[in-house]
């Protein structure tokens, strides 16, 4: 961990991304149960420049605990709370938050080649989502050549590694930008650490 930001490589075994990614293609294919992927510019009325992928979104009224009942979600909320007392421990200010909650809102987001989040941004950078504290993303595959996530002051590229989890900060002092894969797609799932209500 350095520059508040964690890099937890084989924080998810190989199975659980696989069964992530064949879950979302699944829903991309069959739509089962009125889910179904969503192409980001349509959602968010954006450039292919700014944002292109297609992304899954879990909203779950309830706070997602690992009882969710879900096992995508059960599994998922382990894999944030095993890393993210890593990160406490290093970052012991946190302790002194209501930082016990995990966003209702979860992603799951595929990228052709080509296709990333483009632009620098922050996750808390606006009222809506001023409560995220520290963001989270987990890796579901590993890409050869490009998909990184790019923090800009930090100087620091993330390569996609298949079960690597990374943890930052969610504000202003670490924009980053999710670079395209140069060949083959990148799965992702993300989510947040927000203060409690």
């Amino acid at each position: 961990m350095k520059d508040y930001i964690g890099i937890f490589p084989e924080a998810a075994p190989r199975e659980y991304c696989e069964q992530v990614i064949k879950w979302f293609e699944y829903n991309k294919k069959e739509g089962s149960a009125g889910k179904k992927i969503i192409n980001r510019q349509e959602l968010e009325q954006v450039k292919s420049v700014e944002k292109d992928s297609e992304l899954f979104f879990f909203e779950n009224p309830e706070v997602l605990t690992v009882e969710t009942k879900s096992a995508i979600l059960q599994d998922f909320g382990k894999i944030i709370w095993n890393c993210y007392q890593a990160y406490r421990k290093k970052y012991g200010i946190l302790d002194s938050l209501d930082l016990h909650k995990i966003s209702p809102s979860v992603k799951i987001q595929k990228y052709e080649p080509g296709q990333g989040y483009h632009v620098w941004h922050c996750d808390a950078n606006n009222i809506l989502s001023s409560r995220r504290i520290v963001s989270g993303l987990l890796y579901l595959n590993t890409v050869e050549n490009g998909g990184e996530t790019e923090f800009l002051y930090q100087s620091l590229r993330v390569a996609p590694v298949q079960g690597t989890f990374l943890l930052s900060p969610s504000g202003w002092t670490h924009p980053h930008r999710g670079n395209p894969p140069l060949a083959g797609t990148k799965y992702i799932m993300n989510t947040w650490l927000e203060l409690m209500e």
